[in-house]
């Protein structure tokens, strides 16, 4: 009797670290997925399907990104290591090859960072900073800005905080909009760098899950 009542104590031990292992499984963090030609993120609740364009399409994901963030796909520790450091990482990268405006090739590009500490208001902020970035970045490569609004726009079943950049170079134009999405701790960013009237067209590939 003794000895049953301990093989049962060691059963009920052991179901109750597999629970454990796959509550933490199941929680896990990580920067989504691909099903076959649509990007899945469970944790910002969208899904971008990029298979249904016109021409070629290229998509990088997973171990494509690797060397990008410096730690694999799906290493949840890493990933909250690098988040927490208050690194931002890359998800997804989009290139719609067959589209060209003016030598550029239409993108879209998705990544995450932790909430930063004392902003009340972390969407905005992340907007604020991917601003200050573009205008030093334009700056550099001798664009000008000549629009930087905040504004709101319709994406993927409710309206979402964004940010809209006009910038030119001796008669070459470039236009980004970047819009956020929350989660939890994190914020999400969504760029689209294209021609404004395109955007709509790319925006609608993405949907709630």
């Amino acid at each position: 009797m003794k000895k049953l009542a301990i093989a049962m104590a060691l059963c009920i031990l052991s179901l109750w670290v597999l629970s454990l292992y796959a509550v933490a499984d199941d929680t896990a963090f990580d920067l989504g997925r691909l099903e076959g030609t649509a990007y899945v993120n469970a944790d910002m609740g969208i899904t971008f399907q990029a298979g249904g364009f016109s021409g070629m399409e290229q998509y990088y994901a997973e171990d494509a990104l690797d060397e990008t963030n410096g730690c694999a796909w799906n290493d949840a520790g890493a990933i909250q290591d690098k988040l927490e450091a208050g690194e931002t990482l890359v998800c997804y990268v989009f290139v719609d090859v067959s589209m060209r405006v003016a030598g550029a090739i239409n993108g879209i590009r998705i990544t995450v960072q932790n909430v930063r500490e004392g902003k009340e208001d972390p969407e905005l902020a992340l907007l604020e900073e991917s601003k200050a970035d573009m205008e030093t970045q334009a700056k550099e490569y001798g664009f000008n800005v000549e629009k930087a609004e905040m504004g709101e726009m319709d994406f993927a079943g409710s309206v979402r905080p964004c940010l809209s950049m006009d910038m030119e170079n001796n008669g070459r134009h470039k236009q980004m909009l970047f819009v956020t999405i929350p989660a939890d701790e994190r914020v999400y960013q969504i760029a689209f760098d294209m021609d404004a009237s395109e955007v709509a067209g790319y925006a609608s590939h993405f949907s709630v899950r």
